[in-house]
């Protein structure tokens, strides 16, 4: 979402407008995604379009989405479920705990988004919160969700864990390549803090 209206957009002239940009845009590579902003009224709104589907199927009439070979990615989910499954199971340390969380199953797409994820699993997710006051203004803000592994100054959470670091992947030779490189988040809130000489890695 680009921008917020006032009141709500004309919805027949969007979903035609959208229908026929992605009638011209449509792509067979799943690696070519177009992008576009869409204004109608006082709105801004962003659609991307996501190739790479059988093109001798016959094709329902859906403009909002899809459904089948198509999964829905959570890294921040699945990295802070990791990290409270081994957050507990060996009890309590007299000396800095660290959690290496491995990912598998391709959560992750790489890049600064791996560094964002890890952020959102420690420390909560990042939501847009909008507020409409009486005179009819709105203000947009985002915040964090206190879902966060590590909880937040007020609620600091899991102290005895000193620090996770995330593998992006599993494979050595994908060390090779900057955007697959493991990072280190330590725990500000630590009962026996990582010293800062812990690993050479980015964090």
């Amino acid at each position: 979402m680009e921008t917020y209206g006032q009141s709500s957009p004309n919805l027949g002239k969007l979903c035609k407008d959208i229908e026929t940009w992605a009638a011209a845009s449509q792509q067979d590579d799943p690696e070519v995604t177009p992008t576009k902003v869409f204004e109608v009224d006082d709105w801004k709104i962003e659609i991307g379009l996501i190739g790479g589907f059988k093109t001798d199927v016959l094709v329902e009439r859906s403009i909002g989405g899809a459904m089948g070979d198509v999964r829905i990615v959570s890294a921040e989910t699945k990295i802070r479920e990791a990290l409270k499954k081994k957050g507990s199971r060996y009890g309590a340390f007299t000396a800095p705990y660290v959690i290496v969380v491995v990912d598998c199953s391709d959560e992750l797409t790489g890049g600064e988004r791996n560094a964002e994820s890890l952020l959102d699993a420690a420390f909560g997710t990042i939501v847009t919160e909008v507020t409409t006051y009486e005179s009819g203004e709105r203000s947009i803000a985002d915040k964090r969700v206190d879902n966060g592994y590590f909880g937040h100054p007020d609620t600091p959470r899991h102290r005895n864990v000193s620090a996770a670091i995330l593998l992006p992947k599993p494979h050595l030779w994908d060390l090779r390549t900057d955007r697959w490189q493991p990072l280190l988040l330590k725990n500000p809130w630590a009962t026996h803090p990582a010293p800062d000489d812990l690993l050479p890695l980015p964090g």
